[in-house]
């Protein structure tokens, strides 16, 4: 009955939403339009995680491990790169992407998290703030969920604050060296990109 309830508030919820949106259209608001055209996609998350996640994220918990066979699924749904464009990236907007978590956390907050930390910190930093060869490695895998990211910046003394950064980056031959420590990094037990905030040495 909790559930249920729970389902039916979400679910008015979701409409009093649109009914928001449709009254903002033309507005310079937000993508309320483009929000509104995307619900049939949104949509599909809903079913996602009711019909793939839900029944078995439970046992994954009781075992404290993470089903990485839903990630395929994820990258099935055309969502990975959101509010980004190109490199096979979805360009949904920015309210679409939380509506996306929103979805995923109504059923399983740790998916939710994930998609979060793969996509909201790994893919966007390197779409804003990369150089045009890492978008076009990172950001088409990452996209379609091949590879999945992760994003290192908390510190065991410093937290998430990022002008307090001990990691520092030294420029070596063939690369960076890095030296420093980091905590509670999202997917880093599994990623296979980690945009890591440092200091430059030099």
């Amino acid at each position: 009955k909790v559930q249920l309830d729970m389902q039916s508030a979400s679910s008015q919820r979701v409409r009093a939403l649109t009914g928001q949106l449709r009254a903002a259209q033309g507005s310079s608001f937000a993508n309320a339009t483009s929000v509104v055209d995307e619900f049939p996609a949104l949509r599909s998350i809903r079913m996602f995680a009711e019909r793939e996640v839900a029944p078995i994220i439970n046992q994954y918990w009781e075992k404290a491990e993470f089903p990485h066979q839903l990630l395929p699924k994820l990258g099935a749904l055309g969502i990975g790169g959101c509010n980004q464009k190109g490199y096979g990236c979805s360009g949904h907007s920015l309210m679409s992407e939380g509506i996306i978590m929103m979805e995923l956390a109504r059923v399983d907050p740790s998916i939710s998290l994930c998609f979060l930390v793969h996509d909201s910190l790994c893919m966007y930093t390197i779409g804003a703030l990369g150089s045009e060869d890492q978008k076009r490695k990172y950001l088409p895998k990452l996209a379609a969920f091949e590879h999945v990211g992760c994003w290192a910046m908390t510190e065991p003394e410093w937290g998430s604050d990022a002008a307090s950064l001990a990691t520092t980056a030294t420029q070596v031959e063939g690369g960076w060296r890095l030296d420093g420590a980091k905590r509670w990094i999202g997917n880093s037990p599994f990623a296979d990109v980690c945009v890591c905030f440092a200091r430059n040495a030099h």
